[in-house]
């Protein structure tokens, strides 16, 4: 089947709306036929309850669509009980927090059924008025928008469908570049889906089933942003202690007490990889007498046995509390092998051998580090990009022990 440009009228509408079709018709000539799939770093959730509930384990969805290859971050903005007009009123500061990046960012909208109190027509202008409102401030920041209809409702609940029929739907079909439709998915899994009060998905079950829907809807039609294969992550050293192990004090994990916070990455020859971001959370202290310089003080090499790096650490002492380290922004290629080694260093005796052991979980592997021997343990495994960006890099306490430390963590890209 060939395409044929429009040739229409010379009106501003028209106009627009006949070069927008060409240019696309353009792009389909010159890439062999096949319309273009978006590709996509980012997805923002945004709605009310259903959307916040089912997005609660961001991580467990980041894991789905890197089940179907695809690496993206997934950040969940949805605030439950909010109203149309209440995510107006706190839209502005995300879109700016995602704006820099809009053309590789999905946003994954369902709202509207909080504004639900009566049976239809009522509030039909204001869902209507406020929907086009959010979804307008969406588009016109250059994000591409996957929006669904209003979940299906049991009785005696005020109904959705004749709200998607008059309003939602309209919507959903003239802004949407991904179409989701869960009202047909809620009601074909009712039996499965509802919570007792009919509205809302059950826990784990409904909110398990709706995440898998979206990401099996969205998956396949986003594809991974392409990075030139230079600009990979390499090979870095990140240090938790305080000394510089780098010039300039890089690549060393910052004060993030209770919150993620990010740091650029350069490789061990000292060049940065372009825009990526390693993030960091503890909960404790960090710690400053290691075995490093008992060992080798020369040890100067940018390796996981670096003695300055050694000589310190971050610690937990809290049962429940862990060192996280994010990479689902860290630019690792996702096809490639990743050897991913650890270590831990504390200048103290332990006859016991329990009560300083960490439990460092590396994309599902576990590696047990006794942070008091004489000679600092390393722990190694291999992960592939795409495992490592889709889960977080944890340190834990041992069975038994009062204390976990970390204090190096190497990340080299294998070459086949």
């Amino acid at each position: 089947m060939s395409l044929e440009k429009l040739v229409c009228g010379e009106n501003f509408t028209t106009t627009s709306i006949k070069d927008r079709i060409n240019s696309i018709i353009d792009w389909i000539a010159e890439n062999g036929g096949e319309f273009p799939i978006p590709e996509i770093s980012e997805i923002v959730v945004f709605g009310a309850s259903i959307m916040d509930q089912s997005f609660t384990d961001t991580q467990a969805a980041q894991s789905k669509f890197a089940a179907q290859g695809k690496n993206v971050v997934v950040n969940n903005h949805a605030i439950g009980g909010d109203k149309t007009q209440d995510m107006i009123d706190r839209i502005d500061p995300i879109i700016a927090q995602y704006a820099s990046n809009a053309d590789t960012t999905l946003w994954v909208l369902h709202a509207g059924g909080n504004d639900l109190r009566s049976v239809y027509p009522t509030d039909e202008d204001i869902i209507d008025a406020n929907l086009r409102i959010i979804v307008n401030k969406i588009k016109d920041a250059g994000f591409m928008l996957a929006m669904s209809n209003l979940t299906y409702r049991l009785p005696p609940n005020a109904q959705s469908e004749p709200y998607n029929t008059g309003v939602i739907q309209a919507i959903v079909d003239e802004y949407a570049d991904i179409k989701l439709n869960l009202y047909d998915y809620v009601f074909d899994n009712q039996d499965t889906w509802f919570s007792e009060d009919g509205v809302h998905p059950s826990n784990p079950v409904g909110r398990e089933l709706t995440q898998n829907y979206i990401v099996d809807v969205v998956a396949p039609n986003i594809s991974n942003v392409e990075v030139p294969e230079g600009d990979y992550l390499n090979d870095v050293l990140i240090q938790f202690g305080d000394t510089d192990i780098m010039t300039g004090g890089i690549n060393k994990a910052p004060d993030a007490r209770n919150v993620f916070v990010g740091i650029d990455i350069y490789n061990t020859d000292y060049t940065q990889v372009p825009d990526a971001l390693m993030k960091f959370k503890y909960t404790d202290l960090r710690n400053g007498s290691g075995r490093g310089d008992r060992v080798n003080p020369t040890d100067t090499s940018l390796t996981i046995t670096n003695s300055i790096g050694l000589s310190d650490s971050c610690f937990v002492e809290t049962e429940g509390r862990d060192i996280e380290v994010d990479l689902s922004t860290s630019k690792l290629d996702p096809n490639a092998n990743y050897r991913v080694e650890v270590s831990a260093s504390r200048a103290v005796d332990d006859p016991t051998g329990l009560d300083r052991v960490s439990i460092i979980n590396i994309a599902g592997t576990e590696v047990s580090l006794d942070a008091t021997l004489s000679v600092p343990p390393i722990g190694t495994t291999v992960k592939t990009g795409a495992e490592l960006m889709s889960s977080l890099i944890t340190c834990s306490m041992g069975t038994g022990a009062s204390f976990a430390y970390w204090s190096l963590m190497r990340i080299t890209k294998v070459v086949s």
